[in-house]
């Protein structure tokens, strides 16, 4: 009576839920064929859901088989402590067959930008970092600017015609191939630039090739403190930000600054082999270190010496690490703090018993990042590389930090001053690879570091 029972409530289940034995079900089914594509087609965006114009929709529909999936009647016995007795519980199941019979198609639309058109870069740097390829934003704002065949044509285009000419053949083939693999970022200078410009004999090549990297770096992949080698071997590219009225978050007010020179047209032209950016001059730049210009530079031997005997000439060496910027007092500038002090700074600092007086004065004169003199002109003070002491992990000198480490920036008609000892920026921006040095007329003392009391045994 029990078993007519059971496979009554079986029967009505089965035929209320129209279920039964071996039917086939839609179950997550296993992959167990290859993906093929049957058929692709490209074709404008002309709905109302692209509202930017040069849109186009590539659909894509593939084929896969998978596993078949069929209902199987599954049952288990357990025991019952309320029957107190063993009972068999069923129910159907949707199981795998082992036969790889059913065939499914799929479709994938991508939306990209048609034949010769590329996206404008947006003024919101969100946008660009993190959407400027999305579906959303090429349906939203499209794309409105033309896509040149190479970044030699983009050169002729924007009328650096100058720049174009002075290429050599092998650079004109380089940029001129639109089907290489090989993206380029040109740094280009307007002609009325580049005719006033002065060449070292037989540099014109090399002169070229710096402003010139071998890859695709559009505005919104530019930051500040970014390095990159050029395609002359050696050479480097220095990209500074210079954020007006101090406002750090809006990225309206940034000016971007390459090698200290604005840049003035940032993606100004897109070509399928890379960009051009136009800059406000002729890059200067140098295949030799801080530490080389400094030691090859005769009014810089105080300078090399007292870095010497601290151990961080060394520091200013490597072109693969931070970008770097160098206030270097010259041998005059030397006598001339010393004369005014009433010390002989130089002989104090070489001292054996000086050696923490030497390292935080030549500390203070370093700074992150290269900060030429007209990303200076923005700023109002600068953080050096000096390090407060610490004497325990829950005694931290806030007031150290406060006065030790900032270098005060100030503009005025005589130029630039920096510090509080009136040093002043008399040669600026002398290029090095890893960095910039500024000749200073007087040297830059820590505002921490008391120079009178420490030389007191050295007086002239």
């Amino acid at each position: 009576m029990k078993v007519l029972l059971l496979l009554s409530a079986l029967f009505c289940l089965t035929a209320a839920y129209g279920v039964r034995v071996g039917q086939s079900c839609h179950h997550y089914s296993r992959p167990c064929g290859v993906k093929r594509l049957l058929n692709e087609e490209t074709a404008a965006c002309l709905t109302s859901i692209c509202r930017g114009p040069n849109v186009c929709i590539k659909t894509r529909t593939y084929m896969r088989q998978y596993y078949s999936y069929t209902y199987q009647r599954e049952c288990r016995t357990v025991y019952s402590y309320w029957y107190r007795r063993y009972r068999t519980y069923c129910r159907m199941s949707c199981q795998n067959t082992g036969n790889c019979n059913v065939n499914r198609t799929s479709t994938i639309k991508e939306y990209h930008c048609c034949d010769g058109f590329t996206t404008r870069t947006s003024k919101h740097n969100y946008l660009n970092y993190w959407y400027r390829e999305s579906a959303w934003y090429l349906k939203k704002y499209g794309c409105p600017r033309t896509l040149f065949n190479s970044t030699f044509d983009c050169l002729s285009n924007l009328g650096l015609t100058l720049f174009s000419q002075l290429l050599s053949d092998n650079l004109k083939n380089m940029l001129g191939n639109s089907t290489s693999t090989d993206k380029y970022t040109i740094f280009g200078s307007p002609n009325e630039l580049l005719s006033r410009a002065e060449f070292p004999p037989n540099e014109t090549e090399r002169v070229l090739r710096s402003h010139i990297i071998k890859r695709n770096i559009q505005s919104p992949m530019l930051y500040n403190g970014l390095k990159k080698e050029s395609i002359a071997k050696g050479y480097f590219i220095h990209i500074s930000a210079g954020y007006i009225n101090a406002n750090y978050w809006s990225t309206r007010n940034v000016d971007y600054f390459i090698n200290g020179l604005r840049l003035i047209a940032p993606d100004a032209c897109i070509a399928k082999n890379g960009v051009v950016h136009v800059i406000e001059g002729v890059i200067n730049s140098s295949n030799k270190t801080i530490a080389e210009v400094v030691s090859a530079t005769p009014s810089f031997s105080s300078l090399e010496s007292l870095l010497v005997k601290a151990n961080l000439l060394s520091s200013l060496n490597n072109t693969h690490g931070f970008l770097m910027t160098l206030f270097a007092p010259n041998n005059t500038a030397f006598q001339v703090g010393s004369s005014d002090l009433k010390v002989d700074i130089i002989r104090c600092l070489l001292s054996n018993n000086n050696s923490a007086s030497l390292t935080t004065f030549l500390k203070y004169l370093t700074v992150c990042n290269a900060e030429y003199s007209s990303v200076l002109e923005n700023k109002t003070q600068l953080l050096s590389e000096y390090r407060c002491p610490y004497t325990s992990w829950y005694s931290y000198r806030s007031s150290c930090h406060r006065s030790c480490k900032v270098i005060p920036i100030n503009v005025n008609d005589d130029g630039i001053q920096v510090g509080q000892t009136g040093s002043r920026i008399n040669k600026p921006d002398i290029p090095a690879s890893n960095g910039v040095i500024h000749q200073l007329n007087l040297p830059l003392v820590n505002p921490c570091l008391n120079l009178t009391s420490i030389c007191a045994n050295f007086a002239i």
